[in-house]
């Protein structure tokens, strides 16, 4: 009886988990039109830390790892684009296609050695390369300038505008939260998972799952 319940209850909660994400799409969308500017600032700097959150869920959610790299990495993003924009004198586009791709170089340097290990060992270790880049760009004054920062960033017109710089926040949000989606439940997703359930079974099954500790 629980089982024949249960698949009928299955139609209504798809039905209203799309009623509820139409509803927040259409309020997301309104939203500069609803609050003021100081809220709408807010709301943009939730956006991106809700990004930041949802890769970290990726990680210690669905492959059980705990890591302490993520902020290091947007750290590098973040740096690299403000970089290019000012030093280098870059146009916005290219500046900010390279931050994600420094952002993978350096992770996939840092991964290569912290994948080794697991565990404590494994979270130290992210924590550790996360404390050597807050230390680089903390010391290299002459990069990063430092814990003055990068003042005078130069921006196109079109950021100039607040409710601009949301819908531009918001759609680069959806679009990356997307594709964690997809790989939450593609087949790498659910091998995520196995490994976070159980890594030696998911290794005897084939899969190179390396542990080192």
């Amino acid at each position: 009886m629980r089982e024949i319940r249960s698949e009928s209850s299955r139609p209504r909660y798809r039905s209203l988990k799309i009623v509820s994400m139409v509803i927040a799409c259409v309020v997301l969308i309104a939203l500069p039109a609803l609050i003021s500017k100081s809220w709408l600032n807010i709301s943009i700097e939730m956006l991106i830390m809700s990004l930041a959150a949802c890769s970290l869920n990726l990680m210690l959610g669905y492959t059980g790892l705990v890591s302490f790299g993520p902020a290091g990495l947007y750290a590098v993003g973040a740096y690299t684009t403000a970089i290019l924009l000012e030093k280098m004198e870059m146009n916005i586009v290219p500046s900010m296609i390279a931050a994600p791709v420094m952002a993978a170089i350096v992770g996939a340097a840092v991964g290569w050695i912290c994948v080794r290990r697991t565990h404590v060992y494994f979270a130290l270790l992210t924590l550790a390369f996360s404390q050597v880049i807050w230390t680089i760009i903390f010391e290299w004054y002459a990069l990063t300038g430092g814990d003055d920062g990068l003042v005078g960033i130069p921006t196109p017109d079109f950021f100039s505008s607040l409710t601009n710089c949301y819908y531009f926040c918001l759609a680069m949000v959806g679009c990356c939260i997307f594709a964690i989606w997809r790989i939450v439940n593609s087949p790498f997703g659910s091998t995520l998972q196995a490994i976070r359930e159980n890594p030696s079974r998911v290794e005897f099954l084939g899969v190179n799952v390396r542990d080192g500790g």
